[in-house]
């Protein structure tokens, strides 16, 4: 099971995780609410950060981590907070951060079989907005704000190695056009609403910085699409560590021996990279070859 292919699983969970968190939660009841939520003194200190180990969740927030080891090799700890009462969460890489605020939720994956690598995996869930709907061009304003505080942070575009080094409006056409969702958007290119529009449902933009992988998705209610009516939104952010990133390119016993099969896998996808990228160029495309992956 490749990236991509790990990405289309996390992609069935995400539709299915949206229709509850973002258009069922407002209906719940305010003692259900209530009862979930942190206080405020808490929300301020929460921050995440890949590679930490389970305990230091434990130790940090105590009874407020829920954890969830019923599949086998992997256990998922959990933080959750309401749409009535959204956390505060940072985000951090070494020295960088960057703070999220209307977040729902946050998931670390530990896999047994790697134990010295701590989280592999972190999945934020957050809000865009304070009520149950926001303007869609408004919705494209924030996004596109949170993509900016990212880049300040330090991360930088990561392109999947066998696709196509395309910037800007290019980019979004190709996306479009292939139906790509898996595709890396270009986060210095903010494209006009009607573009913004015809994104599929699950787009998404990936970086990279200090070996970790991060990828930021929205979904939006399909029901909700005319743009000058308001819309409903959430936003995924998931971060995965560069070892998890190449293991996922293979299964079974050829996962074992992950470091000494990636080189030669990573070879074939640049070759694919090159091909595709010669017959977009007949199409118009222009090539950004200036654009080199971050985790080379």
């Amino acid at each position: 099971m490749n990236f991509r292919e790990v990405n289309g699983l996390l992609a069935i969970f995400l539709l299915a995780s949206s229709s509850f968190l973002t258009w069922a939660a407002p209906s719940q009841s305010p003692d259900t609410l209530s009862k979930e939520a942190m206080n405020a003194s808490e929300k301020r200190n929460i921050f995440v950060e890949l590679g930490e180990s389970p305990e230091a969740w434990a130790r940090r927030y105590g009874k407020q981590v829920e954890v969830n080891s019923k599949n086998h090799g992997l256990k998922f700890y959990s933080l959750d907070w309401t749409v009535r009462n959204p956390g505060q969460l940072v985000v951090r890489n070494r020295s960088s951060e960057f703070q999220l605020h209307a977040v729902l939720g946050a998931m670390g994956t530990f896999d047994d079989e790697y134990p010295e690598e701590g989280f592999s995996k972190i999945l934020i869930t957050a809000s865009i907005s304070h009520g149950e709907t926001i303007a869609h061009d408004e919705a494209r304003q924030k996004i596109f704000a949170l993509l900016q505080k990212i880049r300040s942070a330090g991360w930088t575009r990561w392109i999947y190695p066998s696709d196509p080094r395309l910037s800007g409006e290019d980019a979004f056409r190709y996306q479009i056009a292939e139906d790509d969702t898996f595709y890396s958007l270009d986060s210095n290119y903010l494209p006009p609403l009607n573009i913004w529009m015809k994104l599929s449902d699950r787009s998404q933009w990936k970086f990279f910085l200090n070996d970790v992988a991060m990828s930021v998705r929205f979904s939006r209610d399909q029901d909700r699409m005319k743009p000058n009516l308001p819309g409903a939104y959430i936003v995924w952010i998931e971060m995965e560590s560069k070892n998890e990133v190449e293991r996922s390119e293979f299964k079974g016993e050829e996962r074992k021996k992950w470091k000494a099969l990636y080189p030669g896998e990573r070879k074939k996808q640049l070759s694919t990279r090159i091909e595709q990228e010669k017959k977009l160029q007949v199409q118009g495309y222009k090539i950004d070859v200036e654009y080199k992956n971050p985790d080379q």
